[in-house]
C-alpha cells in the first residue's frame, strides 16, 4: 500500500513538474530534470519516464 501511495505521488510531482517542459530542440529543460531527478532520489527509489 505504501509503495501504491509512492507511486501515484511520483506521477502526479511528476505531471507537476513536466507540463513546463518545452521540447523545441532550442529550450534548456536542465532544471526540470533535475527536480525530478532529485525527488526520485528523495523517495529512494523509482524510475522517471521521458516520453518523445
Amino acid at each position: 500500500m505504501k509503495s501504491t501511495f509512492k507511486a501515484l505521488f511520483l506521477a502526479l510531482t511528476m505531471a507537476l513538474f513536466v507540463l513546463p517542459a518545452v521540447s523545441d530542440g532550442v529550450t534548456d529543460n536542465t532544471n526540470i530534470f533535475q527536480k525530478l531527478l532529485n525527488r526520485l532520489g528523495d523517495l529512494g527509489e523509482g524510475a522517471l519516464y521521458v516520453p518523445t
